[in-house]
């Protein structure tokens, strides 16, 4: 069993990496554009399902996928606070 060659390295790698979202946040983190960075709600980031239905695809996967929301602020407006999404 060890003489065989690992199916995918790279992507059992990335796949045991980032599905600990703990690592795929710092990641993010650290990548993604400050803007967007300072945006969003982290506590809400989820790393969601992703399998193909498609006959052709139907043992094949998608890369990791993960969704999140956006930080909700409130921003003055002529003595009023208006909150935006």
């Amino acid at each position: 069993m060890a003489d065989q060659p690992v199916h995918q390295p790279n992507d059992k790698l990335f796949r045991s990496t980032f599905s600990e979202l703990e690592n795929a946040t710092a990641f993010f983190q650290n990548y993604l554009a400050t803007d967007l960075v300072t945006s969003l709600d982290w506590s809400t980031l989820r790393q969601q399902p992703g399998s193909f239905i498609d006959a052709e695809l139907a043992g094949s996967e998608s890369d990791l996928l993960f969704s999140g929301r956006r930080k909700f602020f409130s921003v003055k407006v002529a003595g009023d606070f208006l909150k935006v999404a």
